[in-house]
């Protein structure tokens, strides 16, 4: 008997990285959509797992794409636009996951499963970031209608091996300078690790009692942005002085680094940071999962050592999908 056939835009990703193994261990046959399979040549080495080209904006080749697929995953997300307006936020975030769905629906696809953001909200959303997260979310839910299974997760920051947010700060506390100056030092997470989030999305797929239902992820230690640096600094056994930056300045740096080749802080950044990424239900205790503690495992995921240009990883990573 051929497994079944499971499709996953974004799957090229960190998250995609981590979840493709274990759905392939579920069961699964699994297709990562790309525009570039080239790049991702070691993920073919996955047992189940096949490299798709397609071209995300035209809704032929996602029908095509998904030809023979049970069930869709959605991860296509980036932290920030390349314009000014926003344009892509609104292109990949708000527009595409209906288009997902509806070439999922044609093909004969039951199941969907989405991955947005914490405080993603179309109307009240600070950012550009979340309001078409969150506009994504409710477009995708009118696509879904009834006859696609839908089900939505919003995690909080994630954090893993290889993953551009720790490993993001890390290489900024390796610059040969005595201090940080930190934006939003006091902004809140709840980080949650990767495989507890792969865990989630695996566990959910052939869960009628997810169907419908939209999951907070969020791990179990909740922390200031100057607490998770301050981790990740002392993991790397770094001296380092951490300083809290006011927002006028930090709007002023923002600005700056939003000209470094992969925007390493933007404006739209700062202005997430203003809600706190912090869950009000415990989707974890729903699905039956218990999620590690940052404290513990972030220190076992950044990188010990980079090459020489301190963005080289994030420019590798940054609004890849």
């Amino acid at each position: 008997m051929l497994p079944k056939t499971i499709a996953i835009a974004g799957g090229t990703g960190f998250v995609g990285t981590a979840l493709t193994p274990k759905l392939t261990a579920a069961g699964w046959h699994v297709r990562l959509l790309t525009r570039h399979p080239e790049r991702h040549r070691a993920l073919k080495v996955v047992p189940e797992a096949e490299l798709v080209k397609v071209n995300l904006a035209s809704d032929a080749a996602l029908e095509r794409a998904l030809e023979g697929c049970e069930a869709v995953i959605n991860l296509v997300g980036i932290l920030n636009s390349r314009t000014r307006d926003g344009a892509e936020f609104t292109t990949l975030h708000a527009e595409l996951p209906a288009r997902l769905a509806n070439a999922a629906k044609k093909n004969g696809a039951t199941r969907f499963a989405q991955v947005s953001a914490l405080r993603a909200d179309a109307e009240k959303g600070p950012s550009q970031y979340l309001r078409s997260k969150g506009a994504g979310e409710i477009a995708l839910r009118r696509a879904a209608g009834q006859d696609l299974a839908l089900t939505i997760f919003q995690p909080s920051t994630i954090y893993g091996e290889n993953d551009s947010f720790t490993n993001r700060f890390a290489d900024l506390l390796r610059l040969p300078v005595p201090f940080m100056p930190l934006p939003k030092p006091n902004a809140r997470f709840a980080p949650v690790h990767i495989d507890d989030v792969a865990n989630a999305i695996v566990g959910s797929i052939e869960d009628p009692e997810t169907f419908g239902k939209t999951f907070q992820l969020c791990g179990p230690q909740v922390m200031s942005l100057r607490e998770v640096v301050e981790l990740i600094r002392d993991a790397l056994e770094l001296n380092r002085a951490i300083i809290g930056m006011p927002d006028s300045l930090a709007r002023i740096q923002a600005t700056l680094l939003e000209f470094v080749p992969g925007k390493p802080l933007s404006r739209d950044n700062l202005k997430s940071l203003e809600v706190n990424s912090i869950c009000d239900s415990n989707g974890f205790e729903r699905l039956g999962i218990t999620p590690r503690a940052a404290g513990t495992w972030i220190p076992r995921t950044v990188r010990k050592t980079n090459g020489l240009d301190p963005f080289d990883d994030y420019r590798r990573t940054a609004g890849r999908y």
